[in-house]
């Protein structure tokens, strides 16, 4: 999902493409060590986006692991939580940016999205 600049009512641009996909994923806490259970909606290069029973606070350093069919384990990627929106029902979507990440970690990401169909 890729947004323009001048669309009413967005108020940012997305420098990176999104795609949709559907995985299994899990937040952790930085600090709290909390984990939630949540599910992947959409990925690019610069973050996800997740939906989940449980709210995380907005700005909050956590990690993301996703479930891959082709991963060997589960991968896991450092976040901050961009944004937090409460959904009607009782769901809350979570905008994640990625946080410096390792050359292997962009790799597997880039692996992700290049087969991004399949989930």
């Amino acid at each position: 999902m890729w947004y323009p600049v001048g669309v009413p009512g967005l108020d940012h641009f997305r420098a990176e493409l999104r795609h949709r996909v559907t995985l299994a994923a899990q937040i952790t806490g930085q600090e709290s060590q909390e984990v939630i259970p949540c599910l992947l909606l959409d990925l690019g290069m610069g973050g996800a986006q997740v939906s989940c029973s449980d709210p995380f606070p907005e700005g909050a350093l956590a990690s993301l692991t996703l479930t891959a069919p082709f991963l060997w384990e589960p991968f896991a990627l450092p976040v901050r939580v961009a944004w937090v929106r409460s959904e009607p029902d009782e769901r809350t979507i979570l905008g994640l940016q990625f946080q410096p990440q390792t050359g292997a970690q962009l790799l597997v990401l880039a692996e992700l999205l290049r087969d991004h169909d399949r989930y």
